[in-house]
């Protein structure tokens, strides 16, 4: 079915609160770094899932949200600011429990109709909430909100979360909690608690007050998206393509920044940048572990900072992928402890709600998110993601959003530019030859370990329940989703009863392949069709590029 025409429909909305909070913080004062971002688009995320095979996982959602949220009580608070007597402001988050947003829609689409189309289609970013929002607006607006999208076949969970509280680091920290609670039912506690300690900082900081009512909201021009997947081994050639380039033997090159300088080259190209033109790479990075001593990895907040790369046209696309990937590897190595700590007394002493200097008149691309953040290990109880998209914030032509992968190793690229550009560069052999077609269907071995898994945590369903015969339908439905999804591929084993049984039968038959990937239905090549949002800001409230980050 064509998304041409169609429109999401909402069935409820509710609030969410902390079950059980009972936490003493009740006020959190914003740092440099999360000032900052107070005229940015919040953080959009989303996963696609199956659809769950019982009628309960719409409560077991809402129910396992409330618990996560006794661990990160912040996001169930609002903004608040505190008026000083020399005319400025400093802004919080006050710790109220004033609640979660959390949505439930419908879409008359199936899971092929998100994942098969070339391009992105515009109708995901109805997907997700708070579209004309800016983080400032987090005093009257929910720091959280979830938009449970139910499809024909499938679910997909959109998560918008406030860029003021949160970096991609804790944006993936909490949804990895929610999943792990969701998934254990009964358990409410989790294996990383959140750290809130910012003794690193003296707070809180006060802003002028004429600066924070200068936070303004920018339309953009219409943008298309599409997902480049590097398979493992194409980013290995690359890489050592980059590391055999490079002139400075004491460096290595990683494979994201092999990946990007290949990405970098072929923009660049696609966009037909006279040769003597400055163009320009901004790779968002955290601040966490570049901090001496280094913040604590949980640390829940916005901590990010930024590299930057810069080069002639010519030069880049010329000099080899090496150049670009030495270029990339100098700017965000420079980002270090000094620079974070010089950076932030500049703000404290200017505070400024865009990233001052950005030249916007060129040629620039921005890369945000990171392929080390776990995002399709998060099984909420029916198997894990089958797809990753981000919502409509804080994009703009040359936004390169990074995603893992589902095999293991790789990497998927979301490039939102201008529909010319994009064209382009799906024609650009140079560029393509090291991007497949397609994410490729999940090997033998990885379904077979996710089985294992998933029966792992049905045998310990029922060894917490002594009952298995008053229990055994439920801890079941662990293993059902995934069954079914791979069964079909099996079809001399789905004729024994119950999915315990079958998945059974199923891993034993896969027990017999090799590690080669499944036959699966080849992505169709269809061109994006049509769409007017039925949300009027939907395509979208945009910062401007200055304004942007993860």
């Amino acid at each position: 079915m064509s998304s041409a025409n169609t429109k999401v429909r909402f069935i409820s909305t509710s609030s969410i609160r902390p079950a059980t909070h009972t936490e003493s913080i009740q006020r959190l004062d914003l740092t440099p770094w999360e000032l900052s971002h107070l005229a940015l688009n919040t953080i959009q995320k989303g996963l696609l899932f199956h659809k769950p095979n019982d009628d309960t996982w719409i409560t077991q959602l809402k129910t396992s949200l409330s618990c996560t949220l006794d661990h990160f009580f912040p996001l169930a608070g609002r903004l608040a600011t505190e008026t000083h007597d020399d005319n400025t402001i400093s802004v919080f988050i006050l710790c109220n429990d004033a609640g979660a947003e959390f949505v439930h829609a419908t879409v008359d689409l199936t899971v092929a109709d998100i994942l098969d189309p070339l391009y992105v289609p515009h109708i995901v970013d109805d997907f997700f909430r708070l579209n004309d929002t800016i983080n400032f607006d987090g005093q009257s607006r929910p720091l959280l909100s979830v938009q449970v999208t139910e499809l024909t076949d499938g679910i997909f969970l959109g998560c918008t979360m406030n860029h003021s509280v949160v970096d991609g680091s804790s944006f993936w920290h909490f949804i990895n909690s929610w999943s792990e609670i969701s998934r254990n039912r009964s358990a409410h506690q989790i294996s990383r608690p959140p750290n809130f300690n910012r003794c690193f900082h003296n707070l809180p900081i006060r802003i002028p007050v004429p600066r924070s009512e200068k936070l303004t909201r920018s339309h953009m021009p219409a943008l298309e998206q599409r997902v480049f997947y590097f398979s493992p081994q194409n980013i290995a050639k690359l890489k050592a393509k980059a590391n055999l380039d490079i002139t400075n033997n004491n460096i290595i090159i990683s494979s994201l920044q092999a990946v990007l300088a290949h990405v970098w080259r072929a923009v660049t190209r696609a966009r037909k940048v006279d040769s003597d033109v400055e163009v320009i790479y901004m790779v968002l990075t955290g601040n966490r572990a570049r901090l001496n001593p280094p913040l604590h990895e949980d640390y829940f907040g916005s901590a990010t900072g930024s590299g930057l790369a810069s080069a002639k046209a010519t030069e880049l696309v010329n000099q080899g992928l090496g150049f670009g990937a030495e270029l990339l590897n100098r700017g965000v190595n420079l980002h270090n402890d000094a620079m974070i700590r010089d950076r932030w007394d500049n703000w404290v002493k200017e505070p400024k709600f865009y990233l001052d200097g950005l030249p916007t008149d060129k040629p620039l691309l921005i890369t945000g998110s990171s392929p080390r953040f776990n995002m399709y290990g998060n099984d909420f109880g029916w198997g894990c993601p089958i797809g990753v998209r981000s919502g409509c914030g804080n994009k703009f032509d040359g936004k390169m959003t990074v995603f893992p992968g589902v095999a293991k190793g790789s990497m998927e690229i979301e490039a939102c530019v201008s529909p010319k550009t994009l064209t382009a560069l799906g024609e650009d052999s140079e560029f393509m030859q090291f991007v497949e077609d397609e994410t490729p269907p999940p090997t033998t071995t990885e379904l077979a370990d996710q089985l294992r898994l998933l029966h792992e945590q049905y045998d310990a369903f029922k060894t917490i329940h002594p009952d298995p015969h008053a229990n055994g339908y439920e801890a079941d439905n662990q293993v059902e989703a995934v069954t079914l999804a791979i069964a079909p591929r099996f079809p001399t084993v789905t004729n024994q009863h119950g999915s315990k049984d079958m998945s059974h039968g199923v891993l034993h038959t896969l027990q017999k392949f090799d590690d080669s990937p499944l036959t699966a239905p080849k992505r169709s090549k269809r061109p994006p069709p049509s769409y007017t949002s039925n949300s009027p800001s939907s395509r979208c409230t945009m910062a401007p590029p200055a304004l942007l980050s993860t």
